[in-house]
């Protein structure tokens, strides 16, 4: 698997020296470790490192119709108009972290354009955004460990929320948009 985590950071390397700055998207399984992949890059690269987690779609948004689309529970709309755009436009970022256990919104968050910025969470590679990232990996991971470690990392009473609703809508969502195949890097992080 390191030899993986290597070809990324030269692949990256790479790119950004034929683009003046460019954007990362890692999605996958939850339990996969992505979050764990974009604070390595992050620390790696001193770059930027947002969290589709903060842009999940607000109640008031909830509705039948987007939610019957796979993909369509992140605020893709808003996660473009306050990260993407200010990135294509070499601009300084502010926005506001969602906080979905009680449908609230952070201060403000200010953060400086850096020339790399890495989008990690699952949904981020969501139809509506794919378009925007220069590089985009797929972790995956066994079954049996992914539950491990969704147990040992969120604890037993969130274990079956997991089982029965979020691994099933991401699962849906990998299908339904073929999320592996459009992959520059599919990594299995169970090995």
């Amino acid at each position: 698997m390191k030899e993986n985590y290597i070809d990324i950071i030269k692949d990256i390397e790479n790119k950004l020296e034929l683009k003046e700055s460019i954007i990362v998207a890692i999605d996958g399984r939850c339990g996969s470790g992505k979050s764990t992949l974009g604070q390595m890059l992050q620390k790696y690269f001193d770059c930027n490192l947002f969290h589709m987690d903060d842009f999940f779609v607000p109640f008031d948004l909830r509705t039948k119709e987007r939610l019957d689309i796979p993909g369509e529970n992140v605020h893709h709309e808003r996660f473009k108009k306050e990260i993407l755009d200010k990135i294509l436009s070499g601009e300084d970022i502010l926005y506001k972290k969602y906080n979905c256990m009680d449908n609230s919104f952070s201060d403000d968050i200010n953060i400086k354009y850096k020339k790399i910025n890495i989008i990690e969470g699952s949904y981020s590679l969501n139809h509506n955004l794919i378009d925007y990232y220069d590089y985009k990996i797929f972790l995956t991971i066994d079954k049996k460990e992914q539950l491990n470690r969704i147990l040992k990392r969120n604890g037993k009473d969130s274990l079956n929320n997991f089982i029965e609703k979020w691994i099933p809508l991401e699962e849906k969502y990998f299908d339904y948009f073929n999320i592996e195949c459009i992959c520059d890097y599919v990594i299995d992080t169970s090995l």
